[in-house]
Formats: structure tokens, C-alpha cells, sequence
């Protein structure tokens, strides 16, 4: 109600698959700005787009935002599921969308950490090549002003405390706006840990498709009113 007060059009649709197939096809024919889905699963929610898409539509990114109390700024997870980061013109595509929709969030300029278990790279541990690759472009100047490093942890990426202890030097170091876990995975079982621990605001959607959409659990208002409005910027 809030929504339709702010002058919005709501159309209802029931049941995923059906409801997200029409819905679809209704923003592919510019009939629909925003989609919003209200569901716990927001990686099947994305599938379901993407079966509802032409095949030759690139691969969907997830993209969730966290506003946590021992953090500085608003921090951001994505990732691709459908998208081989091991072939680097697909981390490539990947990890570009993330940037422009960064960009339309407000952040012109974030900086961008690819996460690994280590920050050498190790031919044992395949995630630190492709990452390795993307971090020495972004020290070319190859994403302009963005900046993009890669292969670091966790800690490296958010925490300065830890960049300290570790010597470690980098323009991203303790300062992430945006972080790119290796894998579906591990970005999971990060979101589902900021979910689980601690108050705080977050927000998830899905880009890629004819439109941005909207992701939140049924039991969270806030973060249906949180996922509405990063997604209106999207559009």
C-alpha cells in the first residue's frame, strides 16, 4: 500500500514459475518496470527468471547489500551463478554488470574485492588465477576509476585491523564496497551468515534481465521496503 501511495502500479501475479513467466514477458514488452518476489530462496527465484528468458540472455546476477553496525559504509555481495569464472571473458561480463549497477546505486566509484581462501595465487586453488587476472587490470586502469583487487580474503577486504596485522597493502584493503565471493557457494553461505547474525538493514536483487528485480523473504517487511527501493534505482 505504501508503494501504490507513492503513485506505483501494482500488478499481482500468483505462484513462482507462472507468476515470474508472465511477469517476464510483461517487462520484455516494456509493460513492467520492476519485478519483486517475495520468497527465502532468491538463487531459485533467479533460475526461474532465467528460464523464463531467451537463451542467449547473458547469465542473471545476484546482488545483496548490507548496512552492518561494525562496518563503515554499505557493503555489498554479488554473484553470477550461471557465469564459468574460470573463463575470464565471463568473470569479466560478471563482474563489469556488478560495477554498472553499483554505479546506479550510488557508488561511481566502488571498490571492488575478489575473494578467495588466500591472497597468494595458487595453481591449487583455480578461483585465485581468474581473480589474479581481474586484479591486475584493475591496476592497469582497465575498469577506470573503479578499483578492482584480487585474490583476497575475506578479512583483507573489510577489515583494516587485519590489513595491518598482515602488512598488507592495497588501495581496497579494509575498504570493500562491493565484494565478489569465488563461487555460489561461498557467496551463500556468506549472505545466509549476515542474515542470521546481527540487526541490520539489508537488500537483495536480481539484475540482468528486461528489468531489476526485487528479492525478500515473506517474514521481513524491511527488507521488502529495502530490496524495493535498490531496485527502483535500477531501472
Amino acid at each position: 500500500k505504501e508503494w501504490e501511495a507513492r503513485g506505483w502500479k501494482i500488478k499481482r501475479q500468483e505462484g513462482i514459475d507462472e507468476g515470474i513467466a508472465k511477469a517476464v514477458e510483461a517487462a520484455t514488452k516494456k509493460e513492467t518496470d520492476l519485478l519483486f518476489v517475495s520468497s527465502l530462496e532468491s538463487v531459485k527465484i533467479l533460475r526461474s527468471i532465467e528460464r523464463a528468458l531467451p537463451k542467449e540472455n547473458p547469465p542473471l546476477t545476484l546482488l545483496c547489500g548490507f548496512e552492518l553496525p561494525a562496518y563503515q559504509k554499505l557493503l555489498w555481495a554479488g554473484c553470477t551463478p550461471g557465469a564459468h569464472y574460470d573463463v575470464i571473458a565471463e568473470s569479466l561480463k560478471a563482474v563489469q554488470a556488478m560495477i554498472r549497477a553499483m554505479t546506479m546505486l550510488g557508488e561511481p566509484e566502488p571498490k571492488v574485492a575478489l575473494l578467495s581462501c588466500v591472497e597468494s595465487i595458487s595453481p591449487g586453488v583455480p578461483s585465485t588465477i581468474w581473480e589474479a587476472v581481474l586484479g591486475h587490470m584493475g591496476a592497469r586502469g582497465q575498469f577506470g576509476k573503479v578499483k578492482v583487487d584480487g585474490p583476497l580474503a575475506l578479512d583483507l577486504a573489510i577489515s583494516p585491523q587485519a590489513c595491518a596485522d598482515k602488512n598488507f597493502k592495497s588501495e581496497i584493503g579494509g575498504q570493500a564496497d562491493l565484494i565478489v565471493p569465488p563461487d555460489l557457494n561461498s557467496f551463500a553461505s556468506f549472505v545466509d551468515l549476515m542474515h542470521l547474525t546481527g540487526e541490520h538493514q539489508n537488500a537483495t536483487v536480481i539484475i540482468g534481465g528486461p528489468c531489476p528485480v526485487a528479492v525478500s523473504p515473506l517474514c521481513s517487511e524491511n527488507h521488502a521496503q529495502f530490496s524495493l527501493a535498490a531496485a527502483s534505482l535500477l531501472i
